[in-house]
């Protein structure tokens, strides 16, 4: 069981990959150089991967590695369902891995290397908001003033 999630996170990680879903046209992230992506949209969501070294230090702070894989478990039931409630609602969601400098709509480069298993919800002329998958949903509601 250990192994079939650690092999589900590299392929996670390995993908390298920017991608957006449900993204018009004119939305698609741009790679402005190797170390920044430019996205362009009214109101998205950011999702962190976290990158494989990342998740080498997450398990050398745990006693055992049992425990990370436990964590890492709830930590995908939850993004899972937060994207899922994403997909519903027809958003648009980026999702980040390897590279995670940021400019918004030509505005200030904002670095998310620190994140890992965290969405950024990003609304024009609003304060971008940093939400843990297990509180999602109440925060993207009050954050987008959607109506349960």
């Amino acid at each position: 069981m250990r192994r079939i999630l650690f092999t589900i996170l590299i392929i996670m990680v390995g993908l390298n990959t920017v991608s957006c879903s449900n993204c018009p046209s004119n939305s698609e992230p741009k790679s402005i150089s190797q170390q920044v992506i430019d996205i362009t949209c009214d109101s998205c969501v950011l999702f962190i991967r976290p990158s494989l070294e990342q998740i080498e230090q997450l398990i050398s702070k745990y006693e055992n590695e049992e425990d990370f894989y436990i964590m890492a478990d709830d930590a995908n039931f939850y993004t899972a369902n937060a994207i899922e409630y994403l997909e519903d609602k027809n958003i648009d969601i980026f999702y980040l891995d390897s590279i995670k400098m940021v400019r918004f709509n030509q505005e200030n480069i904002l670095d998310f290397s620190h994140l890992a298993w965290d969405f950024v919800l990003y609304k024009k002329n609003t304060p971008k908001k940093i939400v843990k998958a297990i509180d999602f949903k109440y925060e993207f509601e009050h954050y987008f003033n959607v109506k349960p």
